[in-house]
């Protein structure tokens, strides 16, 4: 990872893509809601 010049830049790419993978998944559940099951006794 060191002596790789274009790591820097990679990791920066699959940070920015995780953090739009989050924010799009929490953009969601605040729009929706989550499905909760509804059981019987429990």
């Amino acid at each position: 990872m060191k002596s790789d010049p274009s790591y820097p830049q990679r990791f920066k790419e699959a940070s920015d893509k995780f953090t739009q993978k989050v924010e799009d998944t929490l953009h969601l559940v605040g729009v929706h809601g989550i499905e909760r099951p509804i059981l019987y006794k429990g």
